[in-house]
């Protein structure tokens, strides 16, 4: 089985995306001292939390950001692990609520808890909670109050923009929660730079086409920020995020 730790990560413009590590260490998940009846297994399972490694993620945070990673456990003791869209296969076993899922990397063992009907995983010191699908948590949108409409000039933009939160499909996270930090700084000549995880990127360029601030370097526009007033958000296609910036 492939390691998926969740990490939110960004490489200059890409929110989020899944480390996929090729060593593997031996877990530490034991079984309950007084094992349950086991139940079957078998069935589709989705990822339904992470934590550990100084991170959490609940189910609504990993909807909203588009991650889901399933696992189909098969009468034959074959499990197929899905993650966007690429399929791998392992063995597994499950005996006395304790799961084991094998393939040529090593083995990830897990726990099932029958009161719960949820699968603990302990995937390198990253516990990841299976349910199963069509019992995980439903997402309710944030609401945000409307902001009122403020100075647009050029001289707004001048200044250091730093990563303040992203947002997805009506998910809203703090940059605190997003692991990397960002920022743009716009200077009054029209020159701009870019610091992202402490390097910087100079030669860039910008200009203001209304509401629209557009970042470029060497007479090519590379990106479009939608300006406000009092905030920069940078749409990221791939991802369906935005990612707004404060000064």
């Amino acid at each position: 089985m492939k390691k998926y730790r969740i990490i939110v990560l960004a490489l200059v413009l890409v929110l989020m995306m899944v480390a996929c590590s090729n060593q593997k260490a031996e877990s530490t998940a034991e079984p309950t001292d007084e094992p349950k009846k086991d139940s079957s297994l078998v069935g589709t399972w989705m990822i339904n939390a992470v934590e550990g490694k100084g991170q959490s993620f609940n189910a609504t945070m990993l909807a909203a950001f588009g991650i889901q990673i399933t696992f189909d456990f098969h009468e034959d003791g074959i499990v197929d692990i899905t993650a966007y869209g690429d399929t791998t296969s392992g063995m597994y076993t499950f005996a006395d609520n304790v799961v084991v899922v094998t393939d040529d990397t090593g083995d990830t063992k897990g726990v099932y808890d029958p009161e719960t009907d949820t699968i603990v995983l302990d995937d390198d010191g990253e516990m990841l909670t299976l349910v199963r699908t069509g019992s995980e948590a439903s997402i309710e949108p944030t609401q945000e109050p409307e902001q009122t409409p403020v100075d647009m000039t050029a001289e707004k933009v001048v200044g250091t923009w730093n990563l303040s939160k992203a947002k997805a499909n009506g998910i809203t996270l703090p940059a605190s929660q997003l692991g990397f930090e960002m920022s743009f700084t716009f200077n009054e000549d029209g020159s701009a730079s870019m610091l992202y995880e402490g390097e910087t990127t100079n030669d860039l360029t910008w200009r203001q086409d209304g509401d629209v601030v557009k970042l470029g370097a060497y007479g090519v526009d590379l990106y479009d920020f939608a300006f406000d007033g009092s905030t920069l958000t940078l749409h990221e296609d791939s991802e369906n995020v935005d990612l707004i910036f404060s000064k």
